[in-house]
């Protein structure tokens, strides 16, 4: 029996095939998703995402901590308290009393103005390895998408991570200022240049390519360092191409889904916030991995490209598998 849409989807195949996906000469488009769409499923990109979103929420509440210790430090205690009035529904009640005991007095706060207290210190240490344990959790997937084994000390994945995470949440930092901020900073910067809406209308239009070269550089230090495997460093990769898009038109998704945050705060309450947070993280993680995912395929179908299992090309698999 021949399905009505059979006939039409082979011809989109065809005509997407045509398109090739540079640097491979044979692999084209239609071929790129499917083989894109099985390895994802076969490498647990999903589980991996949803790992790395639970990090990523947890590192979340670690810098939490931290933030709202330090500004206990320095005397904004106020601020501090109706923050977390508003915030300790969506976290555990023993939490919430561990972030009240790091906020000082104001009988307490002058003695300590001048230090960080032990609390900020520490949370700031465990910040930085929830962050950290995170983007091992990423080196991880990565390598399962190579098939290749850890052959990297403890040491040095640490290190790896720790430099990673900062500079990415760095970039994707700055290019959050610059889409939430950039009016604002460009006026300023006119301002004390004196060019007026000269710059502004420059800015207005650099901001855009500085945003995604921002978030371009990002995801190629992901895709350089994170597998244990040989590669030339790429500022654009077809993974890197892809991954753009789809946070772009996911994060535009999700700023309209924030505009109508208030119906949902109504009715699930801060809880909303949480759900919502780890719900971008975990299309973030996925949108990253599945970009991963497009470079590996695309290299494995490329000349002199490594296959699976292989750390550089033409060398003998860890797992002597392949796959077509």
């Amino acid at each position: 029996m021949r399905l009505p849409g059979r006939r039409l989807i082979r011809k989109a195949q065809l005509t997407g095939d045509r398109f090739k996906v540079p640097p491979s000469p044979t692999l084209g488009v239609s071929r790129l998703l499917r083989l894109v769409a099985r390895h994802a499923e076969e490498d647990y990109v999903s589980a991996f995402a949803a790992a790395l979103a639970y990090r990523g929420v947890f590192a979340s509440f670690l810098l939490l901590i931290f933030l709202l210790s330090l500004l206990g430090v320095f005397g904004a205690t106020e601020q501090v308290t109706r923050l977390l009035d508003r915030v300790s529904i969506a976290m555990p009640q023993a939490v919430a009393d561990l972030i009240r005991e790091q906020i000082p007095t104001k009988a307490t706060s002058t003695r300590v103005v001048a230090a960080f207290r032990l609390g900020a210190i520490l949370s700031i240490i465990a910040t930085l390895w929830g962050i950290s344990s995170a983007f091992r959790s990423l080196m991880q997937a990565m390598n399962v998408m190579y098939k290749v084994r850890e052959s990297r000390t403890l040491i040095h994945r640490i290190a790896i991570s720790l430099l990673l995470s900062l500079a990415v949440a760095a970039l994707m930092v700055s290019a959050g200022v610059l889409v939430i901020f950039g009016a604002s900073i460009g006026e300023r910067v006119a301002r004390v240049v004196g060019m007026g809406t000269v710059f502004e209308w420059w800015w207005g239009v650099l901001q855009w390519p500085i945003l995604i070269g921002f978030v371009l550089l990002a995801f190629a230090l992901v895709y350089y360092f994170a597998p244990d495997v040989e590669q030339e460093f790429r500022f654009i990769t077809p993974g890197s191409i892809i991954g753009l898009i789809l946070w772009l038109a996911f994060s535009l998704l999700f700023l309209l889904l924030v505009n109508n945050f208030g119906m949902y705060n109504r009715v699930f309450g801060a809880l909303a916030g949480a759900a919502i947070h780890m719900l971008y993280l975990y299309y973030f993680a996925y949108i990253l991995l599945l970009g991963a995912e497009v470079n590996q395929v695309v290299e494995e179908n490329s000349p002199g490209g490594k296959q699976a299992g292989e750390k550089v090309p033409d060398e003998q698999p860890d797992d002597a598998v392949g796959r077509d």
